[in-house]
């Protein structure tokens, strides 16, 4: 049998099966769940905000953890990233691979990372503490003021920012 015949037969027999339609392996909550949730992914703030914060896409899922909440590793995978930048403030990336796809993993805002660069964590293990760095803020009374909490970011296949989706999508 020639190859492409045999590439054309899989192909249907993946289609007759169903195993096209495998969803992806879910990650757990990156915190403990009597965390409230915040500010959702997507167009969130009106357009005085947006202009005042230079935000108008909400690039992730915000949850309203005081200073020191656990934040917790999604899945067994290995970090990809630990820096401190001026939006995300300390943050720490995760790279997830499921079975159909690579997700990575924002924690942002952090008081303290527990893990560096190459190091292999476990599903749930605590691999940061929330905090209020970099451009945790909200508006109140008219002033942006401090906001502790951490954002959750999860990008699909690429560290890009034009690649964040729903974080909640994958819980």
């Amino acid at each position: 049998m020639c190859w492409l015949t045999e590439k054309i037969r899989s192909f249907f027999q993946t289609k007759k099966t169903g195993q096209d339609k495998k969803e992806p392996t879910k990650v757990i909550r990156p915190v403990p769940s009597h965390i409230q949730e915040g500010i959702e992914f997507g167009y969130k703030y009106p357009p005085e905000i947006a202009e005042l914060i230079g935000m108008e896409f909400h690039r992730g899922q915000d949850y309203l953890a005081p200073v020191g909440t656990p934040c917790f590793a999604t899945k067994g995978s290995i970090v990809n990233v630990y820096d401190d930048v001026k939006y995300f403030g300390l943050y720490v990336v995760e790279k997830v691979v499921l079975e159909n796809v690579i997700l990575y993993c924002y924690f942002c805002h952090l008081k303290e990372a527990l893990v560096k660069i190459g190091d292999q964590v476990e599903s749930g293990q605590t691999i940061a503490y929330t905090g209020a760095s970099g451009s945790a803020t909200r508006l109140e009374g008219g002033n942006m003021v401090a906001h502790p909490h951490l954002h959750f970011e999860v990008r699909k296949n690429s560290r890009a920012s034009s690649a964040a989706v729903d974080p909640l999508g994958y819980m």
